[in-house]
């Protein structure tokens, strides 16, 4: 097999060399390296690579100034080096892949060239991995505006990108190298290449570019695709039947992923056990957020001095009033909040970071006009469904069953884009980066 070096990350990102039979030289030197570095932390000739005859990589520092690491730690004499390694010169880092070849594959061999790349053990995937350990729907690669993302789609982790496990719709760069479990795949910029080479999944070039606008038309059609209206009218059922409603909740955690990664379809019910778990989750998520302004309206309405008033405008001319009015404000900016913190827990698995408040309102203010409309549009659609109800009851109530079902998908498809197109861009006000 034939190998090439990448830089991943560094000022010199994106430059990568086929290691062939011959010693490549790392460094300064245009001279005499064959992989050129514009990094002044880096020596003139700083290291070098070769291949044994067995076909193993080796890298040497050249008594470099700054050293040269190896997964972080300094070498001082010549390491084996691997696929699943990290190489750091100055700020440069680097890994082997398989060299982009352009494999002759037989018409009815080649593999589709589609929008998206879904991964997983289920047959319906674009790149499926018979392995019992990897979800159905393990992982997605999408392309938006002509950047491409990763996307982790399993609750169980085990998708990492050059090394790092993603939590959130991640971009992908070209030269990137992709592991599923024990499964790696390289992705040369539009296809993904097995570790013989081999070309398994493919990209199409062009996609619309997005204008950062809420899908509404999308998410709003999404139940009514295909075998999606099955899902949704599923759903409506399971979410009414009590400790059962914990499959919906984990189920929402599922289209929140499928918003973050912009495919806007409603995955399919599997994996039960893991979709109770996942909704206990949220719903632990959600009593953690609910509880102190809840446990603050309780001790107002049981400790608060009495107002000697039978209107609510009158309760404002005692401290009661007040007290009542702040538990209000309250519990409307934890609703305000709660949609982000869920979407955050579908991101990453962690219900420690989704409970910083701080963090999701920062989250929020990137784009806080396109988020108070979604919250407005929902909020809208959540009192029309209230008032049908209240003027048909019997009607109203099975409509009432499938709608909120139905609302739920939408908002979660739109309230995980939004947070897929924010999660991961650097805040205006910290600098950092909140997915």
């Amino acid at each position: 097999m034939v190998y090439q070096i990448i830089i991943l990350e560094g000022p010199d990102k994106g430059k990568n060399i086929p290691i062939t039979g011959n010693a490549v030289l790392i460094g300064r030197d245009s001279t005499r390296c064959q992989m050129v570095l514009s990094d002044d932390e880096a020596s003139r000739q700083h290291a070098r690579l070769t291949t044994d005859a067995s076909g193993n990589i080796w890298v040497e520092d050249l008594g470099s100034s700054n050293g040269t690491l190896l997964n972080g730690q300094s070498i001082k004499e010549v390491k084996q080096i691997r696929m699943e390694d990290r190489l750091q010169i100055g700020e440069n880092i680097m890994a082997l892949g398989p060299a982009v070849q352009s494999p002759v594959v037989s018409a009815a061999a080649a593999p589709k060239v589609t929008g998206s790349i879904s991964i997983g053990r289920n047959p319906s995937n674009d790149l499926i991995i018979n392995d019992p350990k990897v979800s159905r729907e393990h992982a997605r690669i999408d392309v938006h505006s002509g950047t491409y993302y990763l996307t982790n789609l399993s609750s169980g982790g085990g998708t990492f990108l050059n090394g790092q496990e993603i939590t959130a719709p991640t971009i992908l760069p070209s030269a990137s190298y992709i592991q599923i479990l024990d499964h790696s795949y390289f992705f040369d910029g539009s296809r993904l290449l097995n570790q013989q080479g081999e070309q398994v999944a493919a990209l199409s070039p062009a996609m619309p570019v997005e204008d950062g606008k809420v899908s509404y038309s999308k998410a709003f059609s999404a139940p009514f695709s295909g075998s999606a209206l099955f899902r949704w009218l599923l759903g409506s059922i399971l979410a009414v039947i009590p400790i059962i409603g914990f499959l919906a909740n984990g189920y929402r955690c599922k289209l929140l992923k499928s918003g973050q990664s912009r495919s806007f379809q409603l995955p399919a019910w599997s994996e039960w056990k893991e979709l109770f778990v996942t909704g206990t989750k949220f719903f632990l998520l959600r009593v953690i957020y609910y509880a102190l302004p809840l446990i603050y309206f309780l001790l107002v309405l049981f400790f608060a001095p009495p107002a000697p008033t039978e209107t609510w405008l009158g309760l404002l001319g005692y401290l009661r009033g007040w007290l009542l009015l702040f538990g209000l404000i309250a519990l409307f900016i934890t609703w305000c909040i709660v949609p982000m913190a869920l979407a955050n827990f579908a991101a990453t698995g962690s219900i420690e970071s989704s409970v910083r408040a701080r963090s999701m309102v920062q989250l929020i203010r990137k784009n806080q006009n396109q988020y108070i409309s979604l919250l407005l549009t929902f909020a809208g659609l959540w009192l029309t469904m209230g008032l049908i109800i209240a003027l048909f009851p019997y009607v109203g109530i099975v409509l009432g069953i499938f709608s909120a079902f139905y609302l739920y998908s939408v908002s979660s498809l739109l309230f995980g884009e939004f947070y897929g197109r924010n999660g991961n861009q650097p805040d205006n006000h910290t600098g950092r980066c909140l997915g």
